[in-house]
């Protein structure tokens, strides 16, 4: 028996009965419409029951904490420095930490394969043609390009562990390929931004630095500079680590210079695995170039907080940046940037909250994370009760759903795409027939699922809103039906317009703590478990949606879980001032 590890059919036996590894290599109509797939020609899945994602979350958190201090010695060794573990935490904790769950994901995939057919085979590439190596994070795990996201690079993670734990059980077969550096372009309103804003950052040097401070506006950074004064805050746009030349990824590579990180390990299993790989994964911003983008930077001393929203996961250059920083005393600050933060059972960027001084939150506190503080969020606050309700029509938001899982969280994984999509037939078929015909579906970013030919073939006269974004179209629509806890159920509570929510609430377990904000909704109608219940309410209220959202019990709900989870105000701008001037 074969199995397929990727999407890439040069890579199938297909002399042989073929069982697939995961959802990503089985055609993408078959996966979510064929029964026989997924009973006869799909390996078991490693995540169930769901309590192995809790533990493979906590085992791999573990192996992060102990991973890192072994490596922050070997690269003070290699680079000459005598660093704090904070700092390499800073710098690399995200690649390090992502890669352990990408690993680790992919390993516990091919072991029960081999429990389960011991028997079968599988096309490797040669060992020494498996190459690893990204640039920098972004190169790694964002945007289209992702290398983690892509097929090439997954058969080479899985060739790298057949060779490990099961050599009898692969056939080598060459292919010549190129890995490219994936590098994200900025978009024209973000260049016309950074352009902008050039002149009134240039030449002053405060104490405070604000960085990548996604969905604020230039007026709106302007007036904290105003407000703050301008000779004590700055707004400095980083481009993120990219090669100095475009050289090629096995050009730059060193192996001499990898050889100092080597971790003597002695025993067996995934950890042997991960300290063989690592060395050769590690991105060479981190390695070959590392003098090459330090040397880039310009630290001002006098920085007392640098902060921002996604910097501290995209942008390898604002992290350097300010691990050399702390070093002179900086405070560093995260703030929220999305849905997800305090409330799921268990969340991968939590490692990376407590290695911060100061964590900014929508509302929420935990009583195990100490730095939590809360600030309004400046984009929320802008779409406070700016429902227009222009559209008799309701709006149905999907989300991004990723081909390969890289984060080991309480969300939906590969495994979880066919019932999350039968979810959103049921839940359009049990909608009146004259209501069908009123849904416009908004679809999350297209990674290979065919999102767009699903939901169309389900009703042929559903709309498609691709353009504009949207808030754009949830401040017109009458009713707006979220399926997924992201971040549009947040903006659409904001907004204030009647919306009604259903996910699988197995699969997207909240933690102890949130979860009684949860049942809040719940008890409002707001909230439900399974699609059927959720189209029944939207049938029932469709007619006259407001008499019932602007009910003292729905309205009351919306505001509890909204100061927990989304907070806003109208002078958030007062609140920030405050704050910041705390570092001034």
């Amino acid at each position: 028996m074969f199995l397929a590890t990727t999407a890439i059919e040069e890579f199938w036996d297909k002399t042989s009965k073929i069982m697939f590894l995961g959802p990503w290599c089985i055609p993408e109509k078959n996966f979510i419409e064929s029964d026989d797939y997924v009973k006869n020609k799909l390996v078991p899945s490693p995540w169930y029951p769901l309590a192995k994602r809790d533990d493979a979350y906590n085992y791999c958190h573990s192996l992060y904490e102990r991973t890192i201090s072994k490596l922050s010695i070997r690269l003070n060794k290699l680079h000459g420095v005598s660093y704090p573990d904070k700092y390499w935490q800073i710098f690399i904790g995200p690649w390090l930490f992502n890669y352990i769950m990408t690993l680790f994901d992919r390993y516990k995939r091919l072991e029960i394969a081999l429990d389960t057919f011991p028997s079968l085979y599988t096309y490797v590439m040669p060992r020494k043609k498996c190459s690893l190596v990204s640039y920098s994070i972004v190169d790694f795990m964002f945007g289209v390009g992702g290398k983690v996201r892509n097929d090439l690079y997954n058969y080479l993670l899985f060739s790298v562990i057949a060779h490990e734990i099961c050599p009898e059980n692969i056939i080598e077969k060459d292919c010549k390929y190129e890995l490219k550096v994936n590098v994200v372009r900025r978009g024209w309103k973000k260049r016309l931004f950074n352009a902008l804003k050039g002149p009134i950052d240039k030449g002053f040097r405060g104490n405070i630095l604000l960085n990548e401070m996604y969905h604020i506006s230039l007026k709106e950074l302007l007036m904290l500079k105003v407000r703050i004064g301008f000779n004590r805050i700055n707004f400095i746009e980083m481009a993120d680590c990219s090669p100095p030349d475009n050289v090629l990824l096995k050009d730059k590579y060193s192996k001499d210079m990898r050889t100092t990180l080597k971790i003597n390990y002695t025993g067996e299993g995934f950890e042997s695995i991960l300290l063989k790989t690592i060395p050769e994964a590690i991105p060479i911003c981190y390695i070959e170039d590392y003098r090459y983008q330090k040397n880039k930077l310009k630290t001002m001393s006098n920085l007392k907080f640098i902060g921002s929203l996604v910097g501290w996961y995209y942008n390898d250059m604002f992290k350097l940046y300010s691990a050399e920083s702390k070093l002179k005393g900086a405070n560093l600050a995260e703030i929220q940037h999305g849905g997800g933060y305090g409330m799921q059972r268990f969340d991968s960027l939590n490692p990376h909250i407590c290695e911060k001084d100061i964590f900014y939150s929508w509302g929420w506190t935990d009583k195990k994370m100490n730095n939590v503080n809360t600030l309004p969020s400046p984009y929320l606050s802008r779409l406070m009760n700016t429902y227009k309700g222009r559209l008799n029509k309701i709006l149905f938001v999907g989300t991004r759903l990723p081909r390969y899982m890289y984060r080991t969280e309480t969300t939906l994984y590969p495994e979880d795409i066919r019932v999350y999509y039968h979810n959103k037939r049921r839940f359009l078929t049990a909608l009146k027939e004259t209501l069908q015909s009123r849904v416009m579906y908004r679809p999350g970013r297209e990674t290979g699922w065919k999102e767009v030919d699903y939901i169309t073939a389900i009703h042929p006269t559903i709309e498609i809103v691709k353009k504009k974004k949207a808030i754009h179209w949830m401040q017109k629509a009458k009713v707006v039906v979220v399926d997924d806890p992201h971040t549009c159920y947040l903006e659409s509570l904001t907004i204030n317009v009647p919306s009604v929510f259903y996910w699988n609430h197995e699969v997207n377990q909240m933690n102890s703590g949130a979860d009684p904000f949860f049942q809040v909704l719940r008890n409002a109608g707001i909230l439900y478990k399974d699609p059927i219940s959720a189209a029944e309410k939207v049938n029932e209220i469709f007619d006259d949606p407001m008499e019932w959202w602007h009910s003292n019990t729905v309205q009351s709900a919306r505001k509890e879980f909204c100061d927990r989870f989304a907070y806003t105000r109208k002078d958030w701008l007062d609140v920030w001032v405050k704050e910041l001037r705390k570092f001034t």
